[in-house]
């Protein structure tokens, strides 16, 4: 993830008070990912995302959504985020969504991105990282906070340990603090009908991303 691939509290509904929609969202996500040279189609990538939305909701309980797809609209994994100003309806069944992760990758690749959604969805059972999420002040401040999370994990696969990484002389090294803004005022939930969320058996669906994932078990691998 990098800055450009960040959108914080854009206007993406038809007002300043009215909710996106789900496509709306994707849309502008798609749009970073096209700007960012990430993707030259982004035709495909939204038919491919939103095929693999037709299949189940990808919204989580607490305001976070992280629709997911293989697709051969881009040649290396990708990952994308946008805060909504307005919550938007990704099938969540608490409430509204305002906090988005648009995880890509390309078809027949490795479980790079498998690894990024694990961790995302573990990280985000953390009630400080989502609201340092929902306080970030800048696109810069979201990307290291992703970042952080995404390379402790990392650090931990690799044996470098969570506490930092060992410099020449053997001494540790600290993670980066990151300086937050101040709070932002709770998101509060839209009213929409709960919806039912169904199995995946099929390309791009395999991961299923629900209430369990959030709970850190595993998703599978996408096909």
């Amino acid at each position: 993830i990098t800055t450009d691939l960040v959108s914080l509290d854009a206007p993406l509904g038809p007002d300043a008070t009215t909710p996106p929609t789900k496509d709306a969202v994707l849309e502008e996500l798609a749009r970073l990912q096209q700007a960012a040279g990430r993707t030259d189609d982004t035709a495909q990538l939204l038919a491919d995302i939103h095929a693999r939305e037709a299949k189940a909701a990808t919204g989580l309980p607490g305001g976070i959504a992280i629709p997911h797809c293989r697709t051969s609209a881009v040649s290396e994994p990708s990952l994308g985020f946008a805060r909504l100003a307005v919550p938007a309806d990704f099938g969540a069944e608490d409430t509204g969504t305002d906090l988005v992760f648009m995880i890509l990758a390309p078809e027949g690749g490795g479980n790079t991105h498998m690894k990024v959604l694990s961790t995302l969805a573990r990280s985000l059972v953390r009630k400080d990282f989502v609201q340092s999420l929902r306080d970030a002040g800048s696109a810069e401040e979201a990307v290291a906070l992703i970042t952080e999370v995404l390379e402790k994990k990392k650090a931990r696969r690799t044996g470098a340990g969570a506490g930092g990484q060992a410099d020449s002389g053997g001494s540790t090294a600290p993670s980066a603090v990151v300086t937050r803004s101040p709070p932002r005022t709770a998101v509060a939930p839209s009213s929409r009908a709960v919806s039912t969320r169904s199995a995946m058996p099929s390309r791009c669906s395999a991961d299923t991303i629900g209430p369990s994932v959030v709970a850190g078990s595993v998703p599978g691998p996408m096909t």
